[in-house]
């Protein structure tokens, strides 16, 4: 059977607790239950105090949540921002070497332009000679 004592607090005990702990008790209840000794403070306020303090580190924890996710969604912002910035590399690469490709066929196309229309005045120029020279063999 379980036993329950209430002890009130004299002014000086009050004041040695709330000087040490920084809360309020009027009195502190001892019971038993079998051999096991249980002490609790025998005020509604002290239980008060724990709720408000929990709150306040649930309110903590809370907040350092938020921190941390804000944190998260930074780096996973940063993260994307340099994979954007990679890619914006990658693609401008790309376009440079197709440019210079494309530079390169234009060139090798022109060259080639270039030497057909030389071999072709090579042609004419030795067609205008073999004519020149008939030219000249039939008047003999």
């Amino acid at each position: 059977m379980a036993k329950e004592v209430r002890i009130q607090l004299t002014p000086e005990q009050k004041a040695k607790i709330k000087e040490a702990t920084g809360k309020t008790m009027e009195e502190i209840r001892v019971s038993s239950l079998g051999k096991n000794l249980a002490v609790s403070p025998g005020q509604k306020g002290l239980s008060e105090q724990g709720l408000r303090d929990d709150a306040l580190r649930d309110d903590a924890m809370r907040d350092d949540a938020m921190r941390d996710d804000a944190l998260r969604d930074d780096a996973l912002r940063d993260d994307a921002m340099r994979d954007d910035a990679m890619r914006d590399d990658a693609l401008r690469d790309d376009a440079l070497r197709d440019d210079a490709l494309r530079d390169d066929a234009l060139r090798d196309d022109a060259l080639r332009d270039d030497a057909l229309r030389d071999d072709a005045l090579r042609d004419d120029a030795l067609r205008d000679d073999a004519l020149r020279d008939d030219a000249l063999r039939n008047q003999e």
